[in-house]
């Protein structure tokens, strides 16, 4: 008899016959189950091959991984999650998404996407954090469909992954001005950098003393902080994208503000630091207000919602 073509068969002590190929990916897989005759075998390779070759075949094996470790996986390995990321996606999969974590691939159906989503907005987690859970889970089946693990991406909910968060209100110039005129004279410059020039949150904290340029009167934004909540661990990195690198030419009237900075609170490298000359963090914010109408300029509205991270609770900032 002549050497098989494709895959391989072996006739167990049992009687029944064992199929085995090598597929795409390079490894050696056998068929999920054994064959009463050799014919019966030889078909099944034979149907193997076709699926190959026209490339709809699918890796049992793969499909066969337990949504939970593939999850991990993904997150461990993608060059596209960043730790941030992957801290939000690993807390969701815990308040979210337990009831998918031991299902393997192949069984998590359209059907099961449903049930479990449903599921989810019928308990008390936040609309938001669903809204991420069902992003991700799209995304991993995303890649477990290029992975050949499955066919067709389960996750077809429209709309279910839009965050539907209510639109935040736009401070006025005049509640800016009056938050700058009661808050400690150090912060004022941030205050200011935020509601007039659009530095978000960590652009601020991130801002160093060399990319504040007072004489071509701009801010040259290069990096961001970044803070992760369960670890604590604090880094600084580069914009996600090349449009985050940007330079921000100083309006007129922040000069004043941002030049007294600069020659009384600006550090050696960055240019925002706490009273204790140390980096300003995220945290360092909205707990340590005295006054609601304060916090609640600050967290409501847009151009405000970047103050969080420098704000250190001093005691005289009364508005509203």
């Amino acid at each position: 008899m002549g050497r098989r073509r494709f895959g391989k068969l072996r006739k167990l002590p049992s009687g029944r016959y064992q199929a085995s190929f090598v597929g795409p990916t390079g490894q050696r897989q056998t068929a999920p189950n054994t064959f009463r005759t050799k014919t019966d075998a030889d078909r099944w390779l034979v149907n193997v091959e076709s699926d190959i070759s026209r490339g709809v075949w699918l890796d049992e094996q793969a499909g066969r991984q337990v949504f939970g470790k593939y999850a991990e996986a993904y997150l461990r390995d993608s060059p596209d999650v960043g730790e941030r990321w992957a801290e939000t996606c690993t807390r969701n999969m815990c308040l979210h998404m337990t009831d998918l974590l031991d299902l393997p691939l192949i069984a998590i159906s359209p059907a099961v996407v449903r049930s479990w989503h449903a599921k989810a907005l019928a308990g008390t987690g936040g609309r938001a954090s669903i809204a991420q859970s069902y992003r991700f889970l799209r995304t991993v089946m995303n890649c477990a469909v290029r992975d050949g693990a499955i066919a067709v991406n389960p996750c077809q909910i429209r709309g279910a992954g839009k965050d539907m968060a209510k639109e935040r209100p736009i401070a006025s110039p005049a509640a800016i001005v009056k938050l700058v005129d009661a808050i400690t004279p150090r912060y004022r410059a941030a205050v200011l950098l935020a509601a007039w020039c659009g530095l978000r949150r960590g652009e601020v904290c991130a801002l160093a003393t060399a990319d504040v340029d007072l004489v071509a009167n701009v801010v040259r934004v290069r990096r961001n902080r970044v803070e992760l909540l369960e670890s604590g661990r604090k880094f600084d990195k580069a914009p996600k994208t090349r449009a985050g690198m940007r330079d921000i030419a100083i309006p007129p009237h922040l000069r004043p503000a941002m030049v007294e900075h600069m020659e009384k609170w600006a550090g050696r490298d960055r240019f925002f630091l706490g009273r204790v000359a140390s980096r300003q963090t995220n945290d360092q914010r909205r707990s340590r207000f005295v006054d609601e109408d304060a916090v609640r300029l600050v967290h409501d509205c847009k151009v405000q919602i970047a103050l969080n991270a420098w704000i250190e609770g001093d005691r005289r900032v009364r508005v509203g």
